[in-house]
């Protein structure tokens, strides 16, 4: 069931990533493993908000999976002939020097082993914590159950601690994938985690890659893993990584946007900042913020 609900979300990951790549055409092999980093989270933000919008049309009559393989047929086509897809052969690969590589190696120990630290925590508390299943999964299962009147989720008569007003980024990606498998697996929330997490160490480890050197962005990103408390919060199967990631993930394509002056990357800061908004009431705060720190 975990390998089928990975299965599930690699059309996701796939949509998300080729449409980065179609808005920012760079082609090096450090901004290539940006580009998938971006397009987790960017994808997973396309099909939920894909979801809400079968919600308000065909409840119940659409399957997202089938969806999904269709929009991506289109969308590689017109990558293709726009662009065409990066031969390995013509990625920008960066020399390393022998400290480069000794830091490539702790990162991609560091790496695995949160990993199993990740498996071993979700394995142990596979509903996560209260709040988990109390308000993200409530929601989702509201919505799975009952597509024609999802508006329930949103119920004025829900305990005000239970959160109806929160937005529903992380439980219409449970649902529709939970109505794909044909049940209520907590095998989805959990890879949904699985990808907001480690999507967002690959955001920093990336980022660092294009930006200074491979040295310094596995360095950080071992400081991540190690002491962020980034892994153990991603067991937690709540909004809180996905947010940061989001939030991340603007602030990273701001920085670049100021750097390279590329307007596409401006649209896909704006566009992360909404999803971040999209994903949780602090989200809202962020894009607020956001234009002042642009001016800044």
């Amino acid at each position: 069931m975990t390998l089928l609900g990975f299965l599930t979300f690699i059309p996701t990951v796939l949509l998300g990533t080729l449409i980065v790549h179609l808005i920012w055409a760079e082609t090096s092999f450090p901004s290539m493993l940006l580009k998938l980093s971006l397009g987790t989270g960017f994808g997973l933000g396309v099909s939920s908000i894909l979801y809400f919008l079968v919600l308000q049309v065909a409840p119940g009559r659409v399957n997202m999976l089938v969806l999904q393989l269709l929009l991506l047929i289109p969308v590689s086509i017109f990558v293709y002939f726009r662009s065409g897809f990066p031969k390995i052969k013509e990625m920008r690969v960066p020399a390393l020097s022998w400290l480069q590589w000794g830091l490539l190696g702790i990162f991609i120990v560091s790496l695995i082993l949160s990993g199993m630290v990740f498996i071993n925590h979700i394995s142990s508390r596979p509903q996560g914590v209260f709040d988990a299943w109390s308000i993200w999964n409530r929601a989702a299962r509201f919505i799975h159950r009952d597509p024609e009147n999802w508006i329930a989720t949103l119920s004025p008569d829900l305990p005000p601690a239970r959160h109806a007003d929160y937005p529903l980024l992380i439980p219409l990606n449970v649902a529709w994938g939970w109505e794909v498998l044909g049940n209520e697996t907590l095998r989805i929330p959990m890879v949904q985690s699985i990808l907001f997490t480690f999507a967002t160490i690959m955001l920093m480890f990336s980022t660092l890659t294009v930006t200074r050197s491979v040295g310094q962005a596995s360095l950080a990103s071992v400081i991540l893993m190690g002491i962020s408390g980034i892994v153990v919060s991603g067991t937690n199967l709540i909004a809180d990584v996905p947010v940061t990631y989001f939030m991340l993930a603007a602030g990273i394509l701001m920085y670049l946007f100021a750097q390279r002056n590329e307007f596409p990357l401006l649209i896909l800061s704006g566009f992360m900042a909404g999803l971040a908004g999209w994903t949780k009431n602090e989200g809202l705060l962020f894009i607020a913020i956001s234009p002042f720190a642009l001016i800044a």
